[in-house]
């Protein structure tokens, strides 16, 4: 029954009926992945052609050639460039004209970028998360390079894969366009699939909390998001009058003694903000998410640990099975649980 799956998905009902150009890339990514599970199961290796990728992005194999060949004059645009130079990478297919654009150099590094690093609440936010990761990287024998701003086309990055934390969607899309490398987004989201997202399960921390809050309405100070699309996942479902994102002290602290003077209490997903507001709640009014092992607040104060180790073990699993291609292991979203800390 297996053996007719690939000429159900060209010939059958689906694939004669639909005019949605997605429904058909995706039977015929469908064709290609049965392929190489059928090979592999008799101990054959299938080589992926230019065919395959044009097949799955959509496109001709001449412009593929084109992109992959780097063929000054030809018509496409950035947008399917992209596509194509990211699907070919991610297949490990590395023709010699574009091989240093798209095969893993193991002895490269990992790039890691953080948006809005540059200062402010975002780098003090995730510098705890940044040196996990760079730390549990090099226990593994990798290298991290830092960046301070997003790549751009004009310059050649030297990585493996990179890592980019934090980083508005728009960012997002110029990152991807400058380079040609399994890209991880960490708190930043986006519908691409090229991209793996991984985020903390913010949903599952506000049930814990509103158990020890009281209940669900309380007011919500969020950290220094920039991704509107995880802003706006993290912040369903809430009130917008209850809620804050953090851009100054003064607005901070006028929104959290509305909060009080209404009877809300608060919770902060950073803890910056919450010490800048200490002196205007009481420990039981309030709860706050820090980094897992850091003491900052009096006890008996409602804290939620969050867990960097776990998130940073996380993307160095993903890293190693992106260097061995074994992309049936490879997850396409994942979220991390938010732990309540004892004490």
């Amino acid at each position: 029954m297996l053996e007719v799956i690939p000429d159900k998905l060209h010939t059958g009902f689906l694939w004669k009926m639909t005019k949605n150009d997605s429904v058909r890339r995706y039977c015929q990514a469908a064709v290609f992945c049965y392929n190489c599970i059928m090979m592999e199961s008799k101990n054959e290796k299938k080589k992926m052609t230019m065919q395959d990728i044009a097949d799955m992005v959509g496109v001709s194999k001449a412009t593929v050639s084109y992109v992959l060949n780097n063929k000054p004059g030809a018509r496409v645009s950035e947008q399917t460039r992209s596509r194509v130079l990211h699907t070919a990478n991610l297949f490990n297919f590395a023709p010699n004209f574009a091989a240093k654009y798209l095969s893993l150099n193991l002895g490269n590094p990992v790039g890691l970028i953080l948006g809005g690093s540059k200062g402010g609440l975002g780098a003090l936010h995730y510098a705890p998360l940044v040196s996990g990761i760079t730390g549990v990287l090099a226990r593994r024998g990798c290298g991290t390079l830092l960046l301070h701003e997003a790549p751009n086309g004009n310059t050649q990055y030297p990585f493996d894969a990179l890592v980019a934390i934090n980083l508005s969607r728009q960012e997002i899309e110029q990152v991807s366009k400058a380079v040609f490398v399994p890209l991880v987004l960490i708190d930043a989201l986006h519908e691409d699939v090229l991209f793996i997202k991984l985020y903390y399960d913010y949903k599952s921390l506000y049930a814990q909390a509103a158990k020890v809050l009281g209940g669900p309405h309380f007011a919500l100070v969020t950290g220094p998001m920039r991704n509107e699309p995880l802003y706006r996942s993290q912040t369903e479902g809430f009130e917008p009058s209850r809620v804050h994102r953090y851009q100054d002290p003064d607005a901070l602290q006028a929104f959290v003694a509305r909060a009080a003077q209404q009877g809300l209490k608060v919770l902060f997903l950073s803890p910056v903000p919450a010490l800048m507001c200490a002196a205007l709640l009481d420990k039981r009014d309030f709860a706050v998410v820090v980094p897992e092992g850091a003491a900052l607040f009096p006890a008996g104060s409602h804290v939620f640990r969050l867990p960097v180790g776990q998130m940073a073990g996380q993307i160095a699993d993903i890293l190693e099975i992106l260097s061995s291609r074994d992309t049936d292991r490879l997850p396409q979203e994942h979220t991390i649980p938010i732990s309540l800390l004892d004490g």
